[in-house]
């Protein structure tokens, strides 16, 4: 029972809500807080990033997985980069180490 008197179940995995939408939240872990919430990196960055890895935008597209579209789409500012696809792009590139050990260790 949740607070508002509402039930909760689970049902081949999905959330159901019984009195949805009326009387019921999501429950606090369905929620982002925008603090942790990522941002798409500027055209200029990714377009940057292409670069320094020394890629076409084909290339680059088919790193991550997208069409070579997509991948225009973003460098020219007509649509925003997720995320985790550019820090995927920089993982598989290897411009962000992958773990942060120190040389020291």
């Amino acid at each position: 029972m949740m607070r508002n008197g509402s039930t909760c179940n689970t049902t081949n995995g999905r959330i159901q809500f019984e009195d949805w939408p009326h009387r019921c939240r999501f429950p606090p872990f369905l929620s982002m807080s925008e603090s942790t919430k990522q941002q798409s990196p500027p055209v200029a960055t990714i377009r940057d990033a292409r670069i320094v890895a020394g890629l076409t935008q084909t290339e680059a597209a088919q790193i991550v997985r997208v069409s070579l579209r997509a991948w225009q789409r973003w460098e020219a500012g007509d649509r925003s980069m997720p995320p985790g696809l550019f820090e995927l792009f920089m993982l598989k590139t290897g411009q962000w180490p992958l773990n942060e050990k120190t040389k020291a260790e």
